[in-house]
C-alpha cells in the first residue's frame, strides 16, 4: 500500500525545485522566499501552499489537513 504522501526537501537549487518553484510562481530564490507546497500532480496540476515559513511535524500537519478538509486554496501549476 502506497502511502497518504511523500515528503521531500530543497535546500540547495538543485533538482527539480528551481522546476517546481517556476511552475508555482514563486520566487527563484529559496533562501529569501522559502516555501511549503503539497502538490496534487493527479488533478491536473493542482498546488496547495501554506501561509507557514517555518517547516515543523506541526505546520506539515495543519498543510495536510487543510487540504484533507479542503479549507486551503487550490492554485494551478502553470503548463
Amino acid at each position: 500500500m502506497d502511502p497518504a504522501y511523500r515528503f521531500f526537501v530543497a535546500q540547495t537549487p538543485d533538482g527539480a525545485a528551481p522546476q517546481i518553484r517556476k511552475l508555482c510562481g514563486l520566487p527563484d530564490d529559496a533562501q529569501e522566499h522559502p516555501a511549503m507546497l503539497l502538490l496534487d500532480l493527479d488533478d491536473d496540476g493542482a498546488f496547495y501552499a501554506s501561509d507557514q515559513l517555518e517547516v515543523s511535524g506541526a505546520t506539515i500537519e495543519a498543510l495536510t489537513k487543510a487540504y484533507e478538509e479542503k479549507t486551503i486554496t487550490r492554485q494551478q501549476m502553470s503548463k
